[in-house]
């Protein structure tokens, strides 16, 4: 038990995931660092949540619980858990992942070292329901401290997860703290507007446990819908102050790579409003040609109803193609 006034809050939704709650809760236990408090905000499971948090809170004073009467949905529910953060640090903890032992203590390391850091984190494992490791590419060329904006010159579209950062509560204050409005990215949302406001420190060490499940809320969640969330960031970004030039130049031209791998993928799969509306934020990304390419492609599926299934054959025998020649070229370098 902590001896201390607690100095980070491990935030804690849960939604009908009894089975898997007791393991979050108790990787926050486990840590070196001790002065820590636990919320658990229950959204209204049909489970037995309630009992077992129960269970967790007579084992622990360090455990208090949130239980809403009716469900208020996944990104409200974090809302909640952050507005009523109290420590000077805290971080965001799902119920099916899991922390390393030594994680908060490397993080309050960190911001002594720090103390204007927006957040400090590490790095993560992905694995899967059965706890098969997920492999996954390299989501930072390099760590240790960057500067505000940095980060983006050593990442490539995807970013470290959340579930591997402890923020500084005022600093995410700040900025405004979460935003609903850019939907189930909202986590990423909040992590790129204080790298972009905000020193950040990575350590190089592996720090928490990521689960990537078939009920997660992004499993469910439309592509097309990951674009928008993926727009309304980058326009936010943009806007920040003291950004520089080229980091813009970056944020933006990964939006319109989204946007188009979503208008090419809508058209081959014959998604018309899908693809007339990537072409829209593809013209409104500045990328006109590439946008005049996706209408065209569309109109073409629309008008010729044969089109989806040759443009889904000419992408296989596209795939096949470039493959042989990888495999070719490999061969040749290998003599």
């Amino acid at each position: 038990m902590a001896t201390d006034a607690p100095t980070i809050t491990a935030i804690i939704p849960t939604f009908n995931r009894c089975h898997l709650l007791p393991r979050a809760v108790k990787s926050v236990l486990s840590q070196t660092h001790r002065d820590v408090v636990i919320h658990i905000l229950d959204n209204a499971s049909t489970d037995d949540t309630p009992t077992v948090v129960k269970q967790l809170m007579r084992i622990n004073s360090q455990i208090k619980c949130t239980r809403h009467d009716a469900n208020i949905g996944l990104v409200q529910n974090f809302c909640h858990g952050l507005a009523a953060v109290s420590t000077p640090y805290f971080s965001f903890l799902c119920d099916d992942d899991w922390l390393a032992p030594g994680f908060y203590a490397s993080a309050i390391a960190n911001f002594n070292r720090h103390e204007d850091a927006g957040f400090c984190g590490g790095l993560t494992r992905l694995v899967l329901a059965d706890g098969s490791e997920v492999h996954t590419p390299k989501r930072l060329d390099r760590c240790g401290m960057f500067k505000p904006g940095e980060i983006f010159l050593y990442t490539s579209s995807s970013y470290p997860p959340i579930t591997g950062l402890v923020f500084r509560t005022d600093a995410v204050q700040s900025i405004g703290g979460l935003d609903p409005s850019v939907g189930i990215a909202f986590d990423v949302d909040l992590e790129l507007r204080i790298a972009a406001a905000y020193r950040v420190v990575f350590d190089p060490a592996d720090v928490a446990v990521v689960t990537i499940a078939d009920d997660t809320a992004t499993a469910t969640v439309s592509s097309l819908s990951l674009l928008h969330s993926a727009r309304s960031i980058t326009n936010k970004l943009c806007l920040i102050p003291g950004l520089e030039p080229p980091t813009v130049a970056i944020l933006v031209n990964r939006l319109r790579t989204r946007a188009w791998l979503e208008g090419a993928l809508s058209v081959r799969d014959g998604r018309i409003d899908d693809a007339r509306e990537a072409a829209r934020i593809l013209r409104e990304s500045g990328a006109s040609g590439r946008a005049a390419a996706v209408t065209a492609g569309a109109y073409l599926v629309d008008s010729t109803p044969i089109a989806p299934p040759v443009l889904r054959t000419l992408a296989r025998a596209r795939g096949a193609l470039m493959r042989s020649t990888r495999t070719f070229q490999a061969t040749r370098r290998k003599r």
